[in-house]
């Protein structure tokens, strides 16, 4: 019997009883003591068992399946185990096969640091002279591009961090049925301060918000390092509007843009002065500057430590507070216009502009 929703699990009595090695993954009853002694079993009592409720088999679910038997029954060879090393996360630490490259504190340039956290071999550091929180050791960039790349990385974490926390899944749901979209809290900010006009967005992912931008009058120009991403921005908006890869790769013309944005990106970003400072090359005297990055002051990751969900190793190279950024923004040409920044929140915006 084939099932393909958690509304109609067969009942234990049912006549026809399917055999586990018709199920998915047959290799795991070779790994599993408890299944050695009855080959067959109605799969509604094998949930049970197991204390997972059994959706269609996609990759991410079996993924979710297996690591809760390795967890639960606590084997430690065969098939299953082989499926769960091949499907979990991406290590978190560098190793031989992680090309990876050292480098100074990344907004004062400074080498005194005091170690903050471990997570396998990577280190968070806190600049002794500017406070800036960042990692010394990160991939380089072409690995940054492939093993880190953030379309893929995004979707593991975020898969990881609901298994270890599911409560986190059900906030997370019921967040997003309650406030407006990422876009649309983005685009009241824009509306709020600046005028329709040449729009820059650095780091547009796929599009959505420049698409948005678009039908409010404003002209996008999106730049984007994931060619995943680059590639549906760029069937949302036109090949001329994107550009895939970093900003600094482009002869862009000086003082051609009135707006610019970065949402989410500068923790992602190994040179994020460089790119500030780039950024202010581009825009128009007086043009705006809109920024969102984790909040590394707020009073959740003071009270959760490690498992602050803002914790995203090595993806995130540098984590700013409203200080920490609003002085790279002031020493790269900007004057501050405001400080979004709500201690019970994980992110901050923060808006500058063009001197």
């Amino acid at each position: 019997m084939r099932f393909s929703s958690l509304d109609r699990l067969p009942a234990p009595g049912d006549a026809e009883q399917t055999p586990f090695e018709d199920m998915p993954f047959p290799g795991i009853r070779r790994s599993v003591p408890f299944l050695h002694r009855q080959k067959k079993r109605p799969k509604s009592e094998l949930v049970r068992r197991m204390g997972v409720a059994v959706r269609p088999f996609t990759c991410r679910a079996a993924a979710a399946l297996v690591s809760f038997v390795r967890q639960k029954v606590g084997f430690r060879d065969g098939y299953a185990l082989g499926i769960a090393n091949k499907l979990a996360s991406a290590a978190k630490s560098p190793d031989s096969r992680v090309r990876i490259r050292s480098r100074r504190c990344p907004l004062c340039d400074s080498d005194e640091h005091e170690v903050v956290l471990r997570k396998g071999a990577w280190r968070l550091v806190r600049c002794r002279s500017c406070s800036l929180a960042y990692l010394p050791e990160i991939p380089t960039d072409d690995a940054i591009d492939t093993d880190y790349e953030w379309a893929a990385s995004f979707d593991r974490e975020r898969a990881d961090r609901w298994r270890k926390h599911p409560i986190l899944r059900v906030g997370t749901m019921v967040a997003s049925r309650l406030r407006p979209s990422r876009e649309t809290r983005a685009m009241r900010r824009i509306l709020r301060y600046a005028p329709p006009g040449r729009m820059l967005d650095v780091g547009c992912g796929s599009g959505r918000l420049d698409a948005m931008a678009k039908e409010y009058g404003y002209d996008p120009t999106g730049v984007e390092v994931s060619p995943v991403m680059a590639a549906k921005a760029r069937r949302r908006l036109g090949d001329d509007r994107v550009l895939v890869g970093r900003l600094l790769d482009f002869d862009l013309p000086r003082g051609s843009f009135d707006l610019a944005i970065t949402i989410s990106y500068l923790e992602h970003e190994p040179e994020p002065a460089r790119i500030v400072r780039r950024v202010g090359d581009l825009l128009r005297s007086g043009g705006i500057f809109i920024n969102k990055v984790p909040n590394y002051g707020t009073w959740l990751r003071k009270l959760l430590g490690e498992r602050w969900s803002g914790y995203r190793w090595p993806e995130h190279v540098q984590y700013f507070s409203p200080r920490t950024l609003s002085r790279l923004l002031v020493d790269s040409g900007f004057e501050i216009v405001r400080v979004s920044a709500n201690p019970l929140s994980d992110n901050f915006w923060i808006v500058g502009r063009r001197r």
